[in-house]
């Protein structure tokens, strides 16, 4: 189980992006964080989500980490 403390600040910046981020990509992150913010475990964000588990791992370990502006890049791969 991945423990983060998540900031009163971070959580309302979370919820507002997990619903009115322009990227869809960067709303399902987010959405990944609010979920794991209000206690929900990473095999059933996994299944809410349809991420990979390896995914949304990397994405809370970056939150954890402080690398919450990172989780706002979109990768190209294209």
């Amino acid at each position: 189980m991945l423990k983060v403390d998540y900031a009163d600040a971070d959580k309302e910046k979370i919820n507002q992006f997990r619903y009115h981020y322009p990227d869809h990509c960067i709303q399902k992150r987010f959405e990944m964080f609010g979920l794991h913010a209000c206690g929900v475990k990473v095999p059933e964000i996994t299944w809410l989500t349809g991420a990979n588990s390896y995914t949304v791992h990397g994405i809370i370990k970056k939150y954890r980490d402080g690398l919450i502006e990172t989780t706002k890049e979109v990768v190209n791969l294209g």
